[in-house]
């Protein structure tokens, strides 16, 4: 991925969230079966989202760095030709991608932007309801 998108450090702060709220919910019983299928759960999860950023931080990286003719062409072309709002939109879809700790209280939503839904902890969700008991 491309260091000009920042895009290194947001996935590793969304990996570890998304790892942190897979082994929360294995916590109290940590076996080796369970470990496994909470390393399966968060790849199957982050592992499609993480290779399409891949593939547009390559080729943003070829439009915007690239060195050969027919790069400098196409960056002229995709930087003058495309509306800003067909750009906007790849910006706007990378913000939807909010995941949030599941053990701990949702953060509001403020933005203009919804971000997309995340299911909730059942282990949060059975402790917060044992607590007010």
């Amino acid at each position: 991925m491309s260091p000009s998108q920042g895009l290194g450090a947001v996935n590793a702060l969304q990996d570890a969230i998304v790892l942190a709220n897979h082994l929360y919910e294995i916590a109290r019983s940590p076996t080796e079966s369970n470990i496994t299928r909470a390393f399966k759960e968060y790849r199957d999860e982050r592992f499609p989202r993480v290779q399409d950023q891949f593939k547009a931080s390559k080729i943003m990286g070829r439009v915007l760095f690239g060195q050969k003719l027919s790069d400098r062409f196409l960056r002229h072309v995709l930087m003058r030709m495309l509306p800003q709002s067909l750009m906007n939109k790849e910006a706007i879809k990378a913000a939807t991608y909010r995941p949030q700790c599941a053990f701990i209280p949702r953060t509001p939503h403020r933005g203009t932007t919804p971000a997309i839904p995340q299911k909730p902890s059942k282990r949060f969700l059975e402790e917060q309801r044992q607590s007010h008991l």
